[in-house]
């Protein structure tokens, strides 16, 4: 028994010199079998939304055809979701979207921002086509309006587009839902202006929603600037979640 005790406590000091070792090549296999398992993971979520690995390009421009949002891929089904084609970049760098409540005008701006994040992580997205690539991704979305910090859904908006604007260039790719909301509509309508203006005049892709029929004018005068919109169905007075680009 004493002579059982002797060889295992040896082995107790053997075992851990010997990793110590190989230490090197044991934190090179760990890495690999990371990489291994975010590859299997990657392919069995391309398989579940029936997504792609898409070509992500040096400029900033994208062009993706049926672009879903990969929650709602997942959760009902990716031959349920309405896909929609989405491009922009080069003469073209700011997309106005209008539409009824309900319609995935939201969706749509939160689908394209994840779609790039996806890709640089280096996972397959729920479209085809190929991504732009920006060092910056800013999106105002939702509202953050709060008690505690003082502010109204108006105020927090303009505190958000205050620091989205800071800094812009070309190589940013802006998110802005419901731009000019929380206020009446000639108030908004100008202060959406102004915020337009500027995204087009900076060279920075972006994609705005809105309500408001000035900004959807100011589309349609601006080269730089396209209109789309999202569907409604006037015979069943539902939203068809088709996005229509308005051909100039």
């Amino acid at each position: 028994e004493e002579a059982a005790h002797r060889e295992e406590h040896r082995i107790r000091q053997l075992a851990p010199r010997a990793v110590g070792r190989a230490s090197a090549e044991i934190a090179e296999l760990v890495d690999r079998l990371g990489l291994l398992d975010l590859l299997r993971a990657g392919e069995r979520l391309r398989n579940d939304f029936h997504g792609s690995v898409v070509a992500v390009g040096e400029g900033p421009a994208f062009e993706l055809s049926r672009l879903r949002h990969p929650l709602l891929s997942l959760d009902h089904g990716p031959d349920t979701v309405v896909p929609a084609d989405l491009a922009l970049g080069g003469e073209q760098r700011c997309l106005v979207i209008s539409g009824p409540n309900t319609g995935g005008k939201t969706v749509l701006l939160k689908a394209a921002g994840l779609v790039h994040w996806m890709a640089y992580c280096g996972l397959p997205v729920p479209a085809e086509g190929s991504l732009g690539w920006f060092e910056q991704i800013w999106a105002v979305i939702g509202d953050q309006q709060s008690l505690a910090a003082d502010l109204s859904t108006f105020s927090a908006q303009l505190v958000r587009i205050k620091s989205l604007l800071e800094g812009l260039n070309e190589h940013r790719l802006v998110l802005v839902d419901e731009l000019g909301s929380g206020t009446n509509p000639g108030e908004g309508g100008a202060l959406g202006l102004a915020v337009l203006d500027r995204l087009r005049t900076s060279g920075c892709v972006s994609l705005v929603s809105t309500h408001l029929e000035r900004l959807k004018h100011y589309a349609v005068a601006q080269p730089e600037v396209v209109n789309a919109a999202v569907g409604f169905d006037l015979d069943r007075l539902a939203p068809t979640y088709e996005l229509r680009w308005e051909q100039a």
